[in-house]
């Protein structure tokens, strides 16, 4: 079982962390696109690796942004490079459990 802390998730300015719990609202196309962010992917090369339009990518980046109340572009970029293992092993662990639809 892989466990997760607390402490790990930080939000842009380092300052308040990110609520666990605003993960959970995320649907499994958004962490597609959250995760391929984490991995300095640009918005085309993630819509050609999930097979959906470049704007589709955009819609789905602010929705992602509002959601875990991360307001700019830069900062959901900044939040998923700085979190990508921590957003990799939840999502792993998550799916597990069945928490993502």
């Amino acid at each position: 079982m892989t466990i997760i802390s607390t402490n790990a998730l930080t939000s842009f300015n380092n300052e308040t962390p990110i609520p666990q719990a605003f993960l959970m609202r995320l649907t499994k196309r958004e962490w597609d696109v959250i995760l391929h962010l984490s991995k300095g992917l640009t918005t085309p090369q993630i819509a050609a690796e999930i097979c959906i339009e470049p704007k589709s990518v955009e819609n789905y980046r602010g929705r992602i942004a509002d959601k875990l109340e991360l307001k700019g572009r830069n900062k959901l970029v900044w939040f998923s490079w700085k979190n990508q293992e921590f957003l990799e092993n939840w999502y792993m662990v998550s799916m597990k459990r069945g928490n993502i639809s």
